[in-house]
């Protein structure tokens, strides 16, 4: 005879009761000081990065754009003809 396997228990596991910590709170005037901190350790781009980004960016908006024209005015002629071709049929 083949040996029963223990069903196992679908009871959620049990939540510890206790309150995390409380955080201490600081001061506006330190906080930004630490913001300005922070600051200092970021790794800015440099002038001529941020010229290529912004170019790239640009092209991109107008390269997009010109398809986003591009379509919108053949589905408007698609649609104006169907549908003076579905009004003309029913006259």
């Amino acid at each position: 005879m083949p040996k029963k396997k223990a069903k196992k228990s679908l009871k959620p596991a049990k939540i510890s009761k206790q309150a995390a910590p409380k955080k201490e709170r600081i001061s506006p005037v330190r906080y930004l000081k630490q913001v300005g901190l922070e600051l200092k350790k970021v790794a800015w781009p440099g002038r001529q990065e941020v010229i290529v980004s912004t170019i790239i960016v640009i092209v991109v908006v107008l390269i997009l754009s010109a398809i986003t024209f591009v379509l919108d005015i053949s589905f408007t002629k698609l649609l104006t003809s169907v549908s003076s071709a579905i009004g003309k049929g029913k006259g």
